[in-house]
């Protein structure tokens, strides 16, 4: 059930990143959903140890989902057509040494799979944060109340 909780909002949460205002804030919605939506299925209430890892699940599917989405997308517009927006931004602003040298470093595709890899390491720990400090808050705040 917990898989299954994790999957349905970890594809709630991937469709709602696409819009920039929402990246940083849908993962931490979908791990306080995450744990709400298992809570209400189950009629467990989840410790605030289960909910973080409920909420490291529904990352780890979430960055999963957007990693496949993201690869799609540059796949149909074709790799190297992918990034060349960005190529030309820094194109058009290099004026230093170090700036040209940056400019040929991307053409380097092992440089670039560096930086690539980089940068999915820190959107999955942002993710992953975002996503388990939903799942405590919403361990927290679905805590039934005792007098």
């Amino acid at each position: 059930m917990a898989l299954r909780t994790a999957l349905f909002i970890a594809c709630l949460i991937t469709g709602l990143e696409i819009f920039p205002p929402f990246l940083v804030l849908a993962p931490l919605i979908g791990g306080f959903a995450a744990v709400l939506l298992f809570q209400k299925r189950t009629g467990r209430v989840l410790t605030t140890g289960a909910a973080v890892k409920l909420g490291w699940i529904t990352a780890i599917l979430n960055a999963t989902l957007g990693t496949i989405a993201l690869t799609a997308t540059a796949v149909m517009e074709g790799g190297a057509t992918f990034l060349e927006p960005l190529r030309e931004s820094i194109r058009q602003q290099a004026t230093s040494p170090a700036q040209q040298q940056a400019i040929q470093m991307m053409n380097d595709p092992f440089f670039l799979g560096i930086v690539v890899l980089m940068a999915w390491l820190l959107y999955f720990a942002l993710i992953s944060g975002l996503c388990i400090a939903g799942g405590a808050l919403g361990a927290r705040l679905a805590r039934p109340r005792t007098s």
